[in-house]
């Protein structure tokens, strides 16, 4: 905090009177850098809800990723909310437009932004390890055993795609939006009876 005060050329408690420890210091920092790249995403007007919800999963996954290893400090609950606000506005009108009802609507975006934050997180320990943590450990767990009680693992093991990479976000938003449809589309038809 010291080191802080020294570069703002401020004195030591008044950035403590305003930030409680190293960590909030972090976490504000990442929340700043991921402010700056969200600030860039446009939400389209006049789009289907399903492609709004494309955009603005790409849109919180590259702006996590964009604050790099200061990644780490921004979690789930994290307050978001201020710099998402229009997009989450824009994503939930096109949603309850499109017929979703609002309880599923906002569900659908705490799942997005948990899967968001995760495989930006798994992103970047991937890129620092040159190899995704869910193979590292699979391959490390089934190293400590009989690889041969584990024969359909061991067959993924060797040939696991690369959940960090862009398609495993793409995949992961195209099974929350047939999974909202389908949630939606059973909400739907119990109104009715």
């Amino acid at each position: 905090m010291q080191a802080v005060a020294d570069v703002l050329g401020v004195d030591r408690s008044a950035i403590n009177n305003h930030v409680a420890n190293k960590d909030a210091l972090l976490r504000d920092v990442a929340l700043d850098v991921f402010a700056e790249s969200f600030a860039t995403v446009r939400i389209g007007a006049h789009r289907s809800w399903q492609d709004v919800c494309r955009q603005y999963a790409r849109g919180f996954a590259d702006s996590v990723i964009a604050t790099g290893p200061l990644a780490q400090h921004l979690v789930s609950g994290a307050p978001f909310q201020g710099t998402v606000l229009h997009a989450a506005e824009a994503m939930l009108g096109a949603m309850v437009d499109g017929g979703i009802d609002s309880d599923t609507a906002i569900r659908m975006l705490a799942l997005l932004n948990n899967v968001c934050l995760q495989y930006a997180h798994d992103h970047i320990a991937a890129s620092a390890r040159k190899q995704g943590p869910l193979l590292t450990a699979l391959r490390q767990a089934l190293a400590e055993r009989d690889a041969d009680g584990f024969p359909h693992l061991a067959r993924i093991a060797a040939d696991l795609p690369d959940v960090s990479a862009r398609t495993q976000l793409d995949v992961s938003v195209e099974i929350i939006i047939g999974g909202t449809e389908a949630l939606a589309g059973e909400r739907a038809t119990d109104a009715t009876r």
